[in-house]
């Protein structure tokens, strides 16, 4: 398997950004849909929305600072992770403190819990030493990865969508 590192994006890194919003949108990720619809048409605006959602700027209300780091290898974004640095009581229970997405092509190879297991690191960076994380229960392969890290399973909720998700948490004092 190739080496795997966690990068902000940046201008340089436009053409691979392109290449996996087109690669997202085809396949119609859910969830994914705004950040690479607007790559395609601003890119500079995505940058900055990012730089400014890590900083804690003109965040909409009840959301806290988002650091958004991309999985590359040899050039090639294969992923996605956004890091919250602290949780309000709703992002505590919908949403968690990372959230992460593999590239389809690149699924099934073993990335995913790399580019987990490199977000949690960069969340001890942040200082955090409990994290939430909010899978849906449908979701394979996030399951059995957060199984993998020693994830312990805290509740069921039912989102405002009807969608039954999982609540986990990982203490990082114990991994």
């Amino acid at each position: 398997m190739a080496t795997l590192r966690l990068e902000p994006l940046r201008e340089s890194m436009r053409e691979a950004y392109l290449d996996i919003a087109l690669e997202m949108i085809q396949h119609r990720e859910p969830n994914t849909e705004w950040h690479f619809d607007r790559a395609l048409n601003d890119f500079t605006g995505l940058l900055k929305y990012y730089q400014e959602r890590a900083r804690g700027i003109n965040l909409p209300p009840g959301f806290s600072p988002e650091t958004k780091l991309f999985g590359v290898v040899d050039g090639i974004i294969i992923g996605r992770v956004g890091i919250r640095h602290s949780l309000t009581p709703t992002q505590t229970e919908t949403l968690g403190h990372i959230g992460y997405i593999v590239r389809p092509t690149w699924r099934g190879k073993g990335y995913g819990k790399q580019l987990f297991s490199l977000a949690l690191t960069h969340a001890r960076e942040f200082g955090l030493d409990k994290i939430h994380i909010v899978s849906r229960r449908d979701n394979y392969p996030s399951l059995r990865i957060l199984a993998q890290v020693s994830a312990t399973p805290q509740s069921i909720i039912r989102d405002a969508h009807g969608i039954e998700r999982s609540r986990f948490i990982i203490d990082l004092k114990r991994t």
